[in-house]
């Protein structure tokens, strides 16, 4: 939720006027959360979905219009991009699911890892927005060493395998020195488009504490409210000497 939250406010500033259609990539937990937070944004939208599973993309599609969405799972890649004015990708894959060439003038698209659009979208976009400026976050991992290393996908590293034709780190790398972010565009420092044909694209692969904390007020507050779920002792988290 938190994370579709944060896309659903990019493209109710990054959207051109009129914008209607979205295609959504994958079905899982991160597709789901974008599809409900962009339908609140934009109440009217279209929205296409698809996934390699055409089972779980069904499944998912028939789930969310249970909740009211007008959405259709769709049998190719190229049906869910192709036309629409906003495209989001949630998967797990490492190389690029939509072609640039499917990203028609004035579109937003978003990822929550930039590997899923390839270098191509990202070099040939009008604008890039960031949604923070630490696109690689500190890693640590078990048997290789005290040393952290940033990388936002570290499946070579664990494996020992090649990364796949999406690999644009060293395009983050660039891009995270003085590339606006959302924050930015929200305040007015910066516009999100300065035209109806600017391909945008919003990059969100790094969540922040200010998500979890956002989200976290809203679900005390409903919990609150309807009168569920107990306080937790503050001496379950605390101790009277150093561990």
């Amino acid at each position: 939720r938190r994370v579709g939250a944060t896309t659903a406010v990019a493209v109710r500033h990054l959207a051109r006027p009129g914008a209607r259609t979205v295609g959504i990539y994958g079905s899982g937990s991160q597709a789901e959360g974008a599809a409900i937070a962009i339908a609140a944004a934009m109440p009217d939208c279209e929205m296409r979905i698809w996934s390699p599973n055409p089972n779980n993309r069904n499944a998912l599609a028939q789930r969310l219009r249970g909740q009211g969405l007008e959405i259709e799972a769709v049998e190719s890649r190229e049906q869910a991009a192709v036309g629409a004015d906003m495209v989001v990708t949630a998967t797990n894959a490492l190389d690029r699911v939509v072609e640039p060439e499917w990203i028609k003038p004035g579109a937003v698209v978003a990822c929550v890892k930039a590997q899923e659009l390839g270098r191509e979208i990202l070099t040939q976009a009008d604008r890039i927005i960031l949604h923070t400026h630490d696109l690689d976050p500190i890693n640590y991992m078990a048997g290789k060493g005290n040393a952290p290393f940033r990388d936002t996908d570290f499946v070579d590293t664990l494996f020992g395998e090649k990364r796949g034709d999406g690999d644009v780190r060293d395009l983050l790398k660039s891009l995270a020195a003085d590339t606006p972010d959302l924050a930015d565009v929200v305040s007015g420092r910066v516009p999100g488009r300065t035209s109806a044909d600017e391909r945008v694209v919003f990059l969100n692969p790094v969540g922040t504490g200010l998500q979890f904390a956002a989200v976290a007020k809203h679900i005390l507050a409903a919990a609150e409210k309807q009168k569920v779920g107990q306080r937790l002792p503050t001496d379950w988290f605390t101790e009277d000497m150093h561990p």
